[in-house]
């Protein structure tokens, strides 16, 4: 982690030190001298882990001030000729741990007694058995005393002593633990009850004895030595083993810190100059020394730690001199600080040094510790201000200083902004710091910073961003760029800054945010307001209108981002953001929006028209690439709609609605689009031979691609939840609309589809047509039907067999389907035109045979065209006319009498109507009749009256039977008259049941001397009468019936055509045309009354 913030300096390098030391002339001096003094006296024992030569030492003296080699030499013969300083040995009493507990409760009562003693060496040799060394107070009077620490194995003394020192030779530092007792014999017998355990009760005899033999209050914990020769130059600070005077082994250990200090006043240089002084100065040039020396190699920010050589010289001064662990640490502070605010320092060193300095200065306020003067407090206190300042005023460029791309991919950016924030912490924390301000607050001035630095950055967004032209336009591309450069900043403050200051009881995020949204709103709100009001005139079809309306879009997506990113976040103290509403201030602009999304659809897609090309898609058909490109296109259309996410449901459902009309228009015109280019390359011109063209089944597929277009239209627009949400509002009639946009489309491409088939109908008409007429020559002839049709059959398949290659499954059918209409068509006019009327049914067989032929052919097995597709209206009248011709006589009889009947139920002139009863008697196969009256008769005589009677036959007569004929009476001067006669006609049930067999009523005007007038007939079908068992059973009430008289003047239908081409083969086809004939002429000839 230390090496991670050693990457970018994050200060101006031109502040970078010079090659000069901090001092000069006499100042120099006495620095020089007093470290040369140091390491020339030094007392202890090297370090093993950190040992430098001298000469080591003074080199590097010599290069950090530049002192020359004469100029060194000089200062050392100096002080090789003064007074050698005086030291003494300075041994605190940390800690004791895991000792052995002597009194009857387990615990003791633990002291010291330490002293420096001096053994010969036979005296040392003696040491290793400890009963035979004796206690520190027997072995000289310079004898030291801790205090007592009650009832603990675990004693914190921390006190510091001071013993004289000047040859090291065979000294060592003597330390006795002991329990401290109270009382005599009596107190150590009342102690008794306080007794736990075998040992405790051990330790209680051992007392009563001790007390009792020699008085001794205390007993023997274990003793420590320590060999001053064998004591660091810098000092040792380390546990010691406890040794026993006894055989056995002891438990515990000791923590001694000793060091050497020189005596000060009789060796200072200046006293202007003391050893505080030149420490914290050595310390800085030896720092700065270092900076240059990394400079050198590229690095541009100091690790905060010394190399080996100055460390160790440092430090040896440091304990030489007296100098505290705090007053080393305050220093050690102020140098890393004010190398920070010039240089760039590490901040996890800066933690690491505040910490240890907040530890030590807590404890010299309990007093366990050298404290620092007020001058010094003060000194580190402004140090400490100083370097509060210099990092706010980081945090405010924390955007340039550290940037997110460098926190996303450079870890030392991160690290290093995370140690900032925590030194700054550690800072506001330090008791000295916050009793020298105590109105300063870490998380009001942080906020403050960053709210500055927010207010600047975005004033410097809003400068970078400003336009070089003027107009309404640039004023919305400059605000989309501060937006997206607002929505950035965003995400860096959310995802890479936040959790860094979340320590500090700070939302960096929060912060940020309320002062963006604030500036954002104020600025976007202003302009928005501004050009709403001018909304009216931009229209869609100008180029200001188009530029206006794809910068406000930009600006809203932009908006809508940064709304949408807000809106995820999870902040307890967010506040509602002002752009919560912001969709409101470009309502204006949203109907200029989706007119000019469609506008540049069509234009996209005239233009994909006009560089079409076919391609093979995965099905192995070919289609233009403007299939694709329209598809692509309507996707871009909803996807537009879908992104703008329209708050207010009302406003959505209508811009989403215009949307689907814009892509189903869109659609519309790529189908007119292709169809008029394949117009332009002359598909509907009418000379030449149909050929079935490249450009014609791509353009037939890509008009039927718009259907697979459509049909994923309503997803892409997630049209099912809105409608749906629509139904539960009851806002808009949802159905209504959408069935209103898809007619219109469907019709719209359903006219550009029949278009384009039904002109391949035009084309290949001709050809069918001479294929056709060829079969029907052929059949005339005689041919056979399969060498007459093949011609037809071929020509068919051929055309249709690449047809359904090249086109899509729905569209072939349509197509199929156009053909089939085309051919059926050519057919029936073909056979019309061909005036072959008189032709024997044999040839109508052929052809009807031929017909069928055809019908199967585009049915092909199930395949093709279904029955509902093929039993078109042009087949129906041609297979009608043709089965006319292939009929018997008998049956086109029968079928001609239907026709009348149909004919009676649609004539319109009345004259007239008569009343029967009809019913069959099965069993007697007799059909039972009752004329019961007419009415309403025409007035046939002068006296404006007639004598009415009826004659009944059954038609057509069965076999070559003549058909009976039977009569009422008459009935004298009477339109209405009243018969109730009954008849009856034997009739097989063979031809009762048949359709066409009728019952025929002819009405006449009696006359005495002329012939009788005939007033018009009437036709009754028997072949769905009321059927009766037995001739009892007729009753004329439940069956009667009544039926128009009427006076038709020639034939209905197509029976009666083919009948009169027939009556010279048969008689009873000569019988029914000449009676029909006969009635057709009376009926003309007679003046007295109108026809039907």
């Amino acid at each position: 982690e230390e090496d991670a913030e050693m990457d970018v300096p994050d200060t101006d390098l031109s502040q970078h030190p010079r090659n000069e030391p901090s001092v000069s002339g006499h100042a120099l001096e006495v620095v020089y001298r007093e470290a040369l003094r140091v390491v020339m006296n030094r007392v202890g024992a090297a370090s093993t882990a950190n040992a430098v030569e001298s000469s080591d030492m003074f080199a590097h003296l010599q290069r950090v001030y530049a002192v020359s080699d004469t100029t060194h030499q000089e200062y050392l013969r100096k002080e090789q000729k003064a007074e050698k300083p005086a030291y003494h040995l300075q041994v605190r009493v940390m800690a004791g741990h895991s000792l052995e507990g002597f009194d009857e409760n387990g615990l003791s009562d633990p002291f010291c007694e330490l002293g420096v003693v001096e053994l010969s060496e036979a005296e040392q040799n003696k040491r290793t058995d400890s009963r035979k060394t004796k206690k520190v107070r027997d072995l000289t009077d310079n004898v030291h005393t801790t205090t007592v620490r009650p009832k603990t194995l675990e004693p914190e003394w921390n006190e510091s002593f001071e013993f004289p020192v000047s040859d090291l030779t065979n000294k060592f530092l003597q330390v006795d633990l002991w329990d401290h007792d109270e009382g005599d014999l009596g107190d150590a017998l009342k102690r008794g009850g306080s007794v736990r355990g075998v040992r405790g009760f051990g330790r209680f005899l051992h007392n009563v004895a001790e007390a009792a033999t020699t008085g001794t209050k205390h007993d023997f914990m274990g003793r420590c030595f320590v060999a001053l020769d064998s004591v660091h130059q810098s000092g040792v600070n380390a546990w010691f083993p406890l040794e026993s005077k006894r055989s056995k082994a002891v438990d515990g250990q000791l923590r001694l810190a000793l060091a050497f200090i020189k005596d000060q006043e009789n060796t200072r240089l200046d006293p202007a100059w003391p050893p505080k002084r030149v420490y914290e100065t050595l310390y800085w040039d030896f720092m700065r020394h270092d900076i240059l020396q990394l400079q050198t190699r590229g690095v541009f920010r100091w690790k905060g730690r010394l190399p080996k050589v100055p460390s160790a010289l440092l430090e040896v001064f440091r304990v030489q001199q007296g100098i505290s662990d705090v007053q080393h640490i305050a220093r050690e502070w102020q140098v890393l600080a004010e190398a920070q605010n010039r240089h760039g320092v590490k901040f996890s060193r800066l933690i690491e040094c505040i910490d240890s300095l907040s530890r030590e200065y807590e404890k010299a306020a309990k007093g366990k510790r050298t404290h620092l003067d007020e001058t010094e407090v003060k000194d580190l206190v402004q140090s400490m201000d100083k370097f509060v300042n210099g990092s706010l005023e980081l945090l405010g460029k924390q955007r340039d200083v550290f940037p997110p791309s460098s926190i996303a991919g450079n870890i030392p950016a991160v690290r290093r902004l995370s140690n900032l924030l925590v030194s700054l912490s550690a800072v506001y924390k330090f008791k000295g710091f916050a009793d020298y301000f105590p109105n300063r607050d870490l998380k009001d001035d942080i906020v403050k910073t960053v709210m500055g630095s927010t207010l600047k950055w975005f004033e410097q967004v809003e400068a970078q961003a400003a336009p070089i032209t003027l107009g309404p336009a640039a004023e919305l591309r400059q605000l989309t760029e501060v937006v997206r450069n607002v929505k950035a900043d965003l995400v860096d403050a959310g995802h890479f800054y936040d959790h860094h200051y979340r320590n500090l009881d700070v939302s960096y995020f929060v912060v940020v945010f309320k002062e963006l949204d604030q500036l954002m709103c104020k600025r976007v709100s202003s302009i928005m307001h501004r050009l709403s009001e001018d909304a009216d005139q931009w229209q869609p079809q100008s180029e200001d209108g188009q530029t206006i309306s794809t910068a406000s879009l930009q600006l809203y997506i932009a908006l809508q981002e940064v709304h949408k990113y807000c809106a995820q976040q999870d902040y307890a103290d967010l506040p509602r953001s002002e752009l919560r509403n912001f969709h409101k201030w470009f309502e204006p602009f949203v109907p200029v929006w989706l007119s000019v999304a469609e506008m540049k659809a069509m234009d996209m897609v005239h233009r994909a028209v006009g560089l079409d090309m076919a391609v093979k898609a995965t099905n192995n058909l070919k289609y233009g690439t403007s299939a694709v490109d329209v598809s692509n296109i309507v996707k871009q259309l909803c996807d537009f709609i879908v992104r703008l996410e329209w708050p207010d449901f009302a406003a959505r459902f209508k811009y989403v609605s215009q949307m689907y009309s814009s892509c189903l228009t869109v659609l519309t015109a790529y189908g007119k689009f292709v169809e008029g280019k394949l117009g332009e390359e002359g598909y509907y011109d009418t000379v030449g031979q149909f050929d079935i063209s490249v450009a014609l089944t791509t353009t037939l597929n890509g008009v039927d691609h718009t259907k697979t277009i459509l049909r994923g239209i309503p997803k892409s627009l997630h049209w099912e939840e809105l409608t749906r949400d629509a139904r539960e509002l009851k806002s808009v009639i949802v159905d209504e609309v959408h069935a209103n946009m898809l007619s219109l489309y469907n019709a719209d491409m359903a006219k550009v589809q029949q278009k384009i088939i039904a002109q391949i109908g035009v084309k290949m008409g001709p050809d069918i047509k001479i294929k056709i007429l060829r079969f029907l020559g052929l059949s005339k002839s005689g041919s056979p039907i399969n060498e007459a049709i093949d011609s037809l059959m071929v020509y068919l398949a051929d055309n249709l067999t690449v047809l359904m290659k090249e086109l899509v499954s729905d569209t072939f059918t349509e197509v199929l389907s156009s053909i089939y209409q085309t051919s059926v068509k050519i057919f029936h006019q073909c056979l019309l035109e061909s005036g072959e009327r008189r032709c024997q049914k044999e040839y109508y067989q052929s052809i009807q045979t031929g017909l069928e032929m055809m019908l199967d052919f585009f049915e092909c097995e199930g395949h093709g065209l279904n029955r509902g597709q093929l039993n078109i209206e042009e087949y129906v009248a041609t297979a009608s006319f043709i089965e006319l011709f292939c009929t018997e006589n008998a049956e086109l009889c029968r079928r001609y009498y239907s026709d009348i009947v149909k004919y009676q139920k649609t004539d319109k002139k009345n004259f007239g109507t008569v009343t029967v009863a009809v019913a069959y008697e099965a069993p007697g196969e007799t059909l039972h009749v009752e004329v019961i009256h007419a009415q309403n008769l025409p007035a046939m005589d002068l006296n404006e009256s007639s004598d009415p009677y009826f004659t009944l036959e059954v038609r057509p007569a069965v076999g070559d039977a003549k058909p009976v004929q039977k009569k009422t009476e008459v009935q004298k001067k009477t339109l209405s008259p009243l018969f109730d006669e009954k008849f009856f006609f034997p009739l097989p049930a063979s031809e009762q049941s048949k359709l066409g067999t009728v019952l025929v009523l002819t009405c006449y005007d009696w006359d005495r001397l002329t012939a009788n007038d005939l007033i018009g007939e009437s036709y009754v079908p028997v072949h769905d009468i009321t059927t009766i068992s037995t001739s009892a059973g007729f009753n004329s009430s439940s069956t009667n019936v009544t039926v128009p008289i009427m006076r038709p003047t020639g034939p209905c239908g197509e029976a009666y055509g083919v009948l009169e081409n027939r009556r010279a083969q048969d008689k009873n086809a000569a019988s029914l045309i000449t009676e029909r004939e006969k009635f057709f002429a009376t009926v003309k000839a007679d003046t007295k009354l109108g026809t039907s």
